[in-house]
């Protein structure tokens, strides 16, 4: 199935969409910020249209370029009408941010299995795919808790401090983590926080210079020793993100409870953590988990849209986009760019 074929059964669904459906995409589009996202998911599909036409050959070196630049350009567009929303204090215009962040998150995840071979290790996309997702929380509280340290405060008595590194930890940014960690007061002499600095240090190296499963395992296996010594028993906080590393689901389901929008946003770390050497055939297991986490925060179209895409039934999740989001360019945009790289 092309991208045409997406388009003509995503306008076959819009027909037999409510009065109210039909309406709120009106409203988008009087929308100056998706306007503009408009405007320039265009200008990037007519560039790479033109690039397709100028190539002989599908795998010319040079459309293959523009295939990768196009994906960096919607992701970029993407997150520029996201940051743009998020100074606006209008309603209508929060309810959009939530939209447009929740395809930002979709599309993350339709490109990581689309583009995946079927025995190739995830934790790497994965980790990418985190990144994403969290980017905006997990930037914010850092920049407040540097704030703190700036104003010479100890930067753990932020009440933001924890979530800070539980944040910078489920985004896969272990580097940032330790950042956090090293600016706590006590960072020299509270042998909890130093051996868990160690422990995300071993981490990112792992992830920097190549990883590797069963190295991941080791590292987990040295974070168990630990904890069933009770060598973080004095320091709860730093406990807690030390079984996020082990993968213990009731610390993942907490986590789900309270500090994250969306249920989907701890995939990535808890599919590391429980199969450090998870392919696309394992993710629609952890994600069915991670969706018992998240119950309490349903949004049933785009929760069916996620698990069709985690399940790897790609053309299944760019339909169900098309619907839940009540517009045909999130779907038309992709399932071009799917299409063209898959002919490749």
């Amino acid at each position: 199935m092309d991208s045409r074929d997406v388009l003509r059964l995503a306008n076959k669904k819009r027909a037999a969409r409510s009065e109210a459906q039909n309406k709120n995409e009106t409203d988008l589009l009087s929308n100056q910020y998706y306007t503009k996202l408009m405007n320039e998911s265009h200008s990037v599909f007519s560039r790479l249209k033109k690039a397709a036409a100028v190539c002989t050959r599908s795998e010319d070196p040079v459309f293959m370029n523009s295939l990768d630049q196009a994906s960096r350009e919607y992701r970029a567009v993407l997150r520029s009408a996201i940051v743009d929303l998020s100074k606006s204090k209008r309603q209508k215009d929060r309810s959009l941010l939530l939209c447009l962040r929740g395809r930002e998150m979709l599309w993350g995840l339709i490109e990581l299995v689309a583009f995946s071979d079927r025995d190739e290790e995830l934790a790497v996309r994965l980790s990418k795919w985190a990144q994403l997702m969290l980017l905006s929380d997990a930037a914010d509280v850092y920049g407040e808790i540097v704030r703190n340290e700036v104003n010479h405060v100890g930067s753990e008595r932020n009440e933001l401090y924890w979530n800070g590194v539980i944040l910078q930890v489920l985004s896969c940014n272990f580097s940032t983590a330790m950042n956090i960690l090293n600016s706590h007061s006590n960072a020299r002499s509270d042998l909890s926080v130093g051996k868990l600095v160690l422990q995300l240090e071993r981490i990112h190296r792992l992830f920097k210079n190549g990883y590797n499963g069963d190295q991941f395992r080791k590292i987990q296996d040295n974070i168990k020793r630990m904890i069933s010594d009770n060598f973080f028993s004095a320091n709860n906080q730093a406990l807690f993100v030390a079984k996020l590393l082990v993968g213990d689901s009731e610390v993942f389901r907490e986590v789900c409870s309270g500090l994250v929008d969306y249920w989907c946003e701890v995939v990535p770390l808890f599919t590391i953590t429980h199969m450090p050497n998870a392919t696309v055939a394992a993710l629609h297991e952890c994600a069915e988990k991670c969706f018992e986490f998240g119950k309490q925060k349903l949004s049933h179209h785009l929760d069916l849209t996620i698990m069709s895409a985690m399940g790897g039934d790609v053309v299944e999740a760019l339909l169900g986009a098309a619907n839940c989001f009540g517009d045909w360019w999130f779907s038309a945009h992709l399932s071009d760019l799917i299409f063209r790289i898959t002919q490749t």
